[in-house]
């Protein structure tokens, strides 16, 4: 578990117990994903730019996910 959260450095400030910080960590990791899908809509339509930022946003949104699972699992344990 250690060496996955190595590549989530955000899930260290989430603390057992302490809702607020998983909270917080939560909608990081939720405007990351929204700033990547923004980011997509506006140039997705530029036909190399669009499938790059395609391919962008869906690992951030599933990094983005692992994140908010990870941090979940870190406030509970």
């Amino acid at each position: 578990m250690e060496q996955i959260l190595t590549f989530f450095p955000l899930n260290a400030k989430v603390q057992k117990g302490e809702g607020r910080s998983l909270a917080t960590v939560i909608l990081i990791y939720i405007a990351l994903a929204a700033a990547a899908s923004i980011l997509h809509w506006l140039l997705g339509w530029v036909v190399v730019v669009g499938t790059l930022l395609s391919i962008l946003s869906w690992l951030v949104g599933v990094y983005s996910s692992v994140g908010i699972i990870l941090a979940i699992i870190q406030y509970v344990k």
